[in-house]
């Protein structure tokens, strides 16, 4: 599938779709997966998103924040697949 016809979905499919994708071979949907990753880029530019992750066996958006960061500005979900934060680690110079 591409990603046009992904967005053209409902949440409920992609939802129901997404459910039936193996988290440990992602080979068949990884270009599906880059395509959402892009467009979580260009409609959250100010979030430094890492990729996607597989928690609990499931793909999700891994969003990465330094630690003293508002994270109400994370969506729980974008087009289909959970999104979760993870602290930046390093400390600023």
């Amino acid at each position: 599938m591409k990603i046009d016809e992904w967005v053209a979905l409902s949440d409920e499919e992609r939802v129901r779709i997404a459910r039936e994708w193996s988290p440990y071979d992602t080979s068949s949907i990884d270009q599906l997966l880059s395509g959402i990753v892009d467009e979580f880029r260009e409609k959250h530019p100010r979030l430094d998103i890492s990729g996607i992750g597989n928690v609990h066996g499931s793909p999700e958006l891994v969003v990465k924040h330094p630690f003293v960061f508002d994270t109400r500005t994370i969506p729980n979900s974008f087009l289909g697949l959970s999104a979760r934060s993870s602290l930046r680690l390093g400390t600023p110079i």
